[in-house]
């Protein structure tokens, strides 16, 4: 064993063998196109040549996106290997910070092998990593990581403040999910003394502030993006939220809420039976205490900040809200597993077995995320087919499973790949929760001169024409155009509401 405790206490060792096991991972879904949101974000950065959005301000994400472009082109593979990459590099982070905070105990080394290993393999990764925009959560984890390393590392003082304030400053830039990252990083620095902690604070202050000052100037507003989102919510809410996080965290999403809360239930009742039986280290064990309160300091400083966005029990969606707090899950799996079983092999045995467990669902999250491709391109496919305008779309697939399709920016998908933009409308938009309820496809159901496409949409239809549209409760709506002109998503393809002479899609 102390040939391999050597051998993983080479960096260089650890960083290639994280960066392997993650392109193996993840290599099935280089393959997809871009998805949903990724034509918006990635239509300012190249079209516009800009960095700077109207209401977000994340321009660091932003231009690793424009240099992946002039780089690479717009091959998606490129997009989507630099975020695996990125996701490695990141867990390999993890595993330098826990060397340095584990570093007196003798097991220190596998403390942090395991944490960067269930940190590499957490199944709730999927929009950071499959998600070409999704990159900017990872960066700002990147930066977050680096200015906790620097906060704990033996280097001299005053870097330590600069280098802080800069790297937090730098993360912040990159996605909002690292606001509070100050509350972890005075909590570590209160390990040289309060006078450094009371410093740090002023320091990662003034870089907060320089930070909304740049936002409001440049977006004219702090959380411009989220006017309707932050701060709207009752303490109900909140506090549903807040729960919803905590079972996320231990337990992959499944669309059987009761199942779920229960595997949760269990979850938190044997964290808390091992707590309590190990209670008298809180008193004799330092490190014990410590790694709890970094611990528990982490995620809800982390999970705080995800209170006012959505997040699913049910599907990945939202996965992006769990990247920074799956750092201290895996801190605290790490810690449990291998400090609490005394047995070597035993310890051994237990972080393999999350690490495959995790790497299970973290596969099926996947597929799902393959599948949404599949669908997108069908979309696309399908448009390119008929050129004819107006051109209406009912059932626009927002998501599979979490994996998002179309739940915007189709007009810029459209124009990515040269199609005419103008008279291209959605009817409706359909979520994976609605397709899982309708298992067999999608067919027009015609009663006269009336045709209903379920869940929502009905049809007039006069001698191959439709007359008029009703959407649900909500008023008829003139149209007066061919039938031909409409699609419709049929729970596997977007096809013609009447089969007419089309075009063959483009390859």
């Amino acid at each position: 064993m102390r040939t391999y405790t050597n051998l993983f206490k080479n960096k260089l060792i650890v960083l290639a063998t994280f960066t392997g096991a993650a392109l193996i991972i993840f290599a099935p879904s280089t393959g997809r196109i871009f998805l949903s949101d990724d034509y918006c974000t990635l239509h300012n950065v190249v079209e516009n040549n800009s960095i700077w959005l109207e209401t977000f301000f994340r321009p660091i994400g932003d231009l690793t996106l424009m240099w992946s472009y002039k780089l690479t082109g717009w091959n998606p593979f490129y997009f989507y290997l630099t975020n695996i990459i990125l996701h490695a590099v990141n867990s390999f982070l993890l595993y330098v910070f826990c060397l340095e905070w584990f570093g007196r105990e003798s097991r220190y080394v596998f403390f942090a092998v395991a944490a960067g290993l269930i940190f590499l393999t957490y199944p709730s990764h999927s929009e950071p990593i499959l998600w070409a925009i999704g990159r900017g959560v990872s960066l700002a984890v990147f930066f977050s990581l680096l200015a906790m390393i620097t906060v704990i590392g033996n280097i001299r003082t005053d870097v330590k403040y600069i280098l802080a304030g800069l790297l937090y400053f730098i993360a912040l830039a990159c996605y909002e999910s690292v606001l509070l990252l100050p509350v972890i990083l005075c909590f570590l620095s209160q390990r040289t003394s309060r006078k450094f902690a009371i410093r740090m604070a002023i320091v990662l202050t003034a870089a907060l502030f320089l930070h909304l000052l740049l936002r409001y100037y440049l977006t004219g507003g702090i959380w411009r993006a989220y006017n309707g989102v932050i701060f709207t919510k009752d303490l109900i809410q909140y506090l549903t939220t807040f729960s919803k996080i905590l079972l996320r965290l231990f337990i992959p999403p499944f669309d059987y809420p009761l199942f779920f809360t229960l595997c949760g239930v269990v979850v938190y009742a044997i964290l808390t039976v091992v707590l309590y039986n190990n209670r008298k280290r809180f008193e004799s064990d330092r490190l014990f205490t410590n790694t709890l309160l970094l611990v528990v300091t982490g995620l809800l400083s982390t999970i705080l900040v995800a209170l006012s966005f959505g997040l699913s029990t049910r599907t990945s969606e939202g996965d992006r809200l769990m990247y920074f707090p799956s750092v201290f899950y895996s801190i605290l799996l790490s810690f449990l597993t291998v400090r609490l079983i005394y047995t070597l092999r035993w310890s051994l045995l237990a972080v393999v077995l999350i690490v495959v467990v995790q790497s299970a669902f973290l596969v099926i999250n996947q597929g799902n995320w393959n599948r949404a491709s599949e669908m997108a391109a069908k979309v696309l496919n399908g448009v390119a087919r008929h050129p004819q305008r107006p051109l209406y779309i009912i059932n626009m697939p927002s998501d599979y499973y979490g994996a998002y399709v179309f739940r915007n920016c189709l007009p810029e998908a459209l124009s990515h790949y040269g199609m005419d933009t103008s008279g291209v409308r959605i009817v409706n938009i359909l979520r994976s929760a609605e397709m899982e309820i309708r298992k067999i496809p999608i067919a027009p159901e015609t009663k006269g001169v009336r045709t209903f496409i379920w869940p929502e949409t009905l049809l007039e239809v006069r001698r191959d024409s439709v007359i008029s549209m009703t959407l649900g409760s909500d008023s008829a709506i003139a149209v007066n155009v061919p039938a031909s002109s409409f699609l419709y998503w049929n729970n596997n393809d977007l096809v013609p509401l009447m089969k007419t002479s089309a075009v063959p899609a483009p390859q």
